[in-house]
């Protein structure tokens, strides 16, 4: 039986998800986590697999040197979490059922999202398992009642795949505020691109900056995951409480950072724009730090087509000299 549950002859979602969910969430969990090619067979098929994911309470922990993929259930006071926030968005007059999830989440185990009823040393946890710092870093959006924040480079000792970034949850989409900010090899790099604009398009607030010295995920001013190694899985802090002063200065510190990073976005081109849609996408990587080199790969063109663009570019913008720096500035006074 995994810690964290207080076991009472029910499941902690009864009542709250259809029967199947709450029943395929438990054995998810009390399982541990299974093969990722091994789950549709383990919970009885692809929709009940489907569904863990769409809910938030299940999701795919990518591969390591020493392990497969992994389909892996949400632990329960974070699933409970995120329930609790869908019930407070969705049905004011459904009192019953936001009590219930309120007192279940109060009878797991204190965790990232639960309170603690130990002193001030409980406030902060080391944490040096790899699987369980992959997993958490995964699972912490689900702390965010307004607020998730997340600091992101290509440090890592893993392959980049399509699990670079946290996919916002379903549930949680549109009810709180996610942003991130990239390091420019993120956005250069193929793969960790791709999920950047997949992000982007499923509500990410998404910038770039030219560097990230450290990787961070803070959830309000209530909790925080910070990497105790350059990559982040050989250690990782978890910093958690109400008031905390540490987790007040981080969001500041993020705060300052997103005030001087570059805005990534996937549409087209604003009204009374002069450039072309591929020229538009040009720019908007041009103005992320991209090199020419870097903008041909990211769209698949050839360094001619990329010459073309750059020069059409700064024709249309009138930059007679080709200052990218110029091209910058005409870019941003015309909006």
């Amino acid at each position: 039986m995994p810690n964290g549950v207080k076991r009472r002859g029910e499941r902690p979602l009864d009542g709250l998800v259809p029967e199947n969910v709450a029943a395929g969430h438990g054995k998810l969990y009390a399982a541990g986590g299974i093969p990722k090619d091994q789950a549709e067979e383990f919970l009885g098929g692809e929709a009940i697999v489907r569904e863990l994911a769409d809910r938030g309470l299940a999701h795919v922990v990518p591969h390591t040197p020493a392990a497969p993929a992994s389909f892996q259930a949400v632990p329960p006071d974070l699933a409970l979490m995120g329930l609790l926030a869908e019930l407070q968005a969705k049905a004011a007059d459904d009192h019953e059922r936001i009590m219930t999830c309120v007192r279940r989440l109060h009878e797991t185990l204190a965790g990232p999202a639960g309170g603690s009823e130990n002193g001030p040393q409980d406030l902060a946890r080391i944490l040096t398992d790899k699987d369980e710092i992959i997993g958490l870093s995964m699972d912490l959006i689900f702390s965010a009642r307004q607020d998730w924040m997340t600091l992101e480079n290509t440090d890592t000792d893993m392959p980049i795949t399509e699990d670079f970034t946290v996919r916002i949850p379903p549930a949680l989409r549109g009810k709180i505020r996610c942003r991130a900010i990239y390091d420019q090899a993120a956005v250069q790099h193929p793969v960790a691109a791709a999920n950047i604009e997949r992000a982007v398009a499923e509500g990410e607030d998404a910038r770039v900056v030219p560097m990230v010295p450290m990787k961070m995920k803070p959830a309000d001013e209530s909790v925080a995951l910070l990497p105790l190694s350059p990559t982040g899985s050989g250690g990782a802090l978890l910093i958690r409480g109400s008031g905390v002063p540490i987790l007040g200065a981080l969001r500041d510190y993020f705060e300052l950072k997103w005030a001087t990073a570059t805005r990534i976005g996937t549409g087209g081109p604003p009204p009374g724009c002069p450039l072309t849609p591929e020229q538009y996408q040009v720019l908007r990587l041009m103005a992320q730090g991209l090199t020419d080199e870097g903008i041909a790969r990211r769209l698949k063109i050839s360094a001619s087509t990329m010459h073309r663009h750059s020069d059409a570019i700064l024709r249309q913008l009138n930059v007679p000299n080709k200052s990218r720096f110029v091209a910058g500035v005409n870019a941003m006074q015309r909006g």
